[in-house]
């Protein structure tokens, strides 16, 4: 792919490091303080609470490694470090699938919380 993209394709890519290195930290501030601070998720469980609370920042942790290894693939020759290649892309699953539970664990207490409490209709 690198060969492909050319001189200038790798540098464009190299130069979305800049941003992707903050990315991961709000992400990770984001999932933690939302947890924390959230109502959608008052009612959990401590255990649930801490569950939910390091989702998104072992994700961002995933994100970094993934982001490591990408950077250390641009920086050696083509085909030296060609054991990065699965590390990375198992650091990117880890951390898609990590980002994608806290979602579904959002979206289903926003849901929970958008219900209210259940009211009685009377007919007991």
């Amino acid at each position: 792919i690198l060969a492909q993209w050319g001189p200038t394709g790798v540098e464009r890519y190299r130069s979305h490091f800049v941003f992707d290195l903050i990315h991961p930290l709000l992400f990770g501030a984001f999932g933690w303080v939302s947890v924390r601070t959230s109502p959608l998720f008052s009612g959990i469980t401590g255990v649930q609470e801490r569950a939910l609370r390091w989702l998104l920042p072992l994700a961002a942790g995933f994100d970094y490694v993934e982001n490591s290894c990408q950077l250390r693939l641009l920086a050696v020759p083509l085909g030296t470090s060609d054991w990065l290649v699965p590390v990375s892309a198992t650091a990117a699953t880890i951390k898609w699938m990590l980002a994608s539970v806290f979602v579904v664990c959002l979206v289903w207490r926003f849901i929970r919380w958008n219900m209210g409490p259940a009211t009685s209709t009377g007919r007991d």
